[in-house]
This record gives C-alpha cells, structure tokens and sequence, in this order.
C-alpha cells in the first residue's frame, strides 16, 4: 500500500478555492491514489467535488457543512459529469442544521433576544448565517442588523459601531477564524459592544490560545463570553482511547474534526476492501 500524503490549499494562511481545484486535479491526475480526506472548508469543496467526480474519485470530507455540496439542484449540478455517482460523501453535519442549533442555543439557553450578524460572503460562513438567522427570527429573536464582510478585511471597527446603535445582546459571525472570526471578536471592546456575547458555528472552533491563528490566539483578552457549535459527533465509543492515542502520535491534543477525518479514513479503507 502507498503511503498518505497531504496537500494544503491553504494560501497565507487562509483556505484558498483555486488552490484547493490545483490540488484536486494533481490527485486525480495521480494513479496511485484512490481516496481523499477533504477538504476542510465548504468553499473548496465546491470547486473540488466536479474534479472529483469527473475523474470517479472517492472524496470524504470530515469538515464540510454546506447543504448545496450535496443537497437538492445545487448539489446535482456539482455532479454534472457524474450525477449518477456519489463519489463525494462527509461525515459532519449540515448548516441547515449547525446554524439553527446555535439560534436555539443562544435564545433557549442564553436568554438572548437579538442579535446583529456578519458573514464573510463565503460559501460556508453566508450559508451558516442565513441558516443562523432564519432560525433565530422563527423562534422570536430579533436581527438588529447584518453586514457581508469579504475575507482579507482587516478592520470591522465601523460595522461594529453601526452594530451598537442597534444595541444587540449577541454578535454572531459567520465565518471561520482566518476569514474574521477573531479579528471581530478582537474589535468588539474597541466598538462598545465587548460586554456582549459573541456566537459562532465551528469555523471558530480551533484550538486554545496556545495555537498560533486560533480564534483564542487572535482574539485574547476579547475571547470570553464566546460561543461556537461543532458539527462533529461529539461523544463516540473508546473517545478517552483516540484521544490518547493522537496525543501521543502528534504530541498535542485532538482538535474537533481529528475523529471525524479518521472516521473518514475508516471509510475509504473500508470501501478498498469491499471494491476487492
């Protein structure tokens, strides 16, 4: 058996759609290998899922949470070489289901009653913020205000200050940590709004503080009061086991999806020994 390798379509830091097709299209291009786990980001999923399936490649993402990937016309079109062949399966949960489980959260069990929204514009983080909103106004809550705000943007100071005339009991973000996250979390204090709670889907769930670029690492003293779903399974039989076990191979601690991508490993093995 060959050995796994990885590739990172990471650019600067930041999950990047072109470089993750480059990459999809090297894999395709290369006979030797037969599975992929990935991509992380939904963005890159999206460009990579017609590579994928033209070429009849089995990918398993163990991260990717848009419904479009997979669900309805908009997931059929992603498969238009291939649309009878499921070659692209993940094994997280959905926006449609993440965003509103972080509305009922923040209204059910935080007692909050309004809140004002920002988005990256990204596939994933527009997509989580819709879901996000539609839930909360349907379970009563009030949208004070909402803004798209691109990745590489370096200062939401004037959002946030708009943000505060609306006077919001949360900021949600939708997004992950590289694309804003942190930086918004960071600015809040700045604007008047570093009292107030601060939401998130699993875009900002990435480490503690100790990791460089996490969402606690960029956001610091700000971090607090900060809260972030996960769209993994969360508890699973002989979990104390694995987490040992990746501790002691990489010398730190599981992070959300570490389970979940080896889940996804469990499936192209298994789908090699049923196919022979």
């Amino acid at each position: 058996m060959v050995a796994p390798s990885g590739l990172d379509h990471a650019v600067n830091g930041v999950h990047d759609p072109q470089q993750g097709a480059k990459d999809m299209t090297s894999l395709v291009a290369d006979a030797a290998v037969v599975g992929v786990v990935g991509p992380f980001n939904s963005s890159v999923a999206k460009v990579q899922i017609p590579i994928s399936n033209e070429a009849g490649l089995l990918q398993c993402s163990p991260a990717n949470t848009n419904p479009d990937l997979t669900k309805g016309d908009a997931g059929k079109e992603l498969r238009a070489k291939n649309p009878d062949k499921i070659n692209y399966i993940r094994v997280a949960a959905t926006d449609d289901i993440q965003g509103p489980a972080v509305a009922t959260y923040g209204i059910e069990k935080l007692g909050l009653k309004s809140v004002a929204i920002i988005d990256d514009t990204e596939t994933y983080g527009k997509g989580l913020a819709d879901a996000f909103a539609a839930e909360w106004e349907k379970l009563g809550g009030t949208v004070v205000g909402r803004e798209g705000a691109p990745k590489g943007t370096t200062d939401y100071t004037a959002i946030l200050t708009k943000f505060k005339d609306g006077n919001p009991d949360a900021v949600f973000f939708g997004g992950v940590t590289a694309t804003g996250g942190g930086l918004v979390r960071k600015q809040m204090p700045q604007s008047g709004l570093g009292d107030k709670v601060y939401l998130g889907g699993d875009g900002i769930q990435d480490g503690p503080g100790s990791v460089d670029g996490s969402f606690i690492n960029i956001a610091g003293d700000a971090a607090a009061n900060s809260f972030s779903s996960v769209a993994a399974i969360a508890e699973y039989p002989g979990k104390a086991d694995f987490n040992a076990k990746y501790k002691a191979e990489y010398g730190e601690e599981a992070g959300a999806y570490s389970a979940s991508g080896y889940a996804c490993a469990q499936v192209v093995l298994q789908a090699i020994k049923t196919a022979a």
